[in-house]
């Protein structure tokens, strides 16, 4: 029942990785189930690939890709400092009255 305790780490944790393993796991068990000939057995373990895919499924109709215009751009101390200052400059350019 390992496949069981992978599935549940997966939805609690939301790691995709263990809910794909948790469905690869269940598909193994499945197969071993229908050999032999385990009927009950197998109708649970087709529930829980059911819910495990679709729990995947969800989580990954969920992400949304980044795209590169939403990227925040990270600025050096230097950088910030001289565009406050060229800012403050063109402020006192602007502001400035000639008599």
């Amino acid at each position: 029942m390992a496949w069981t305790a992978i599935f549940l780490l997966g939805r609690l944790t939301e790691d995709s990785e263990h809910l794909e393993g948790a469905a690869e796991a269940f598909g193994k068990a499945l197969e071993i189930y229908q050999a032999y000939g385990a009927a009950r057995l197998s109708r649970v373990t087709e529930r829980n690939i059911t819910k495990a895919e679709n729990l995947l499924c969800a989580r990954l109709a969920r992400r949304v890709a980044k795209v590169y215009w939403e990227e925040e751009l990270v600025e050096s101390q230097e950088d910030l400092v001289k565009r406050r200052r060229d800012k403050i400059f063109c402020d006192e350019i602007e502001n400035h009255v000639i008599q």
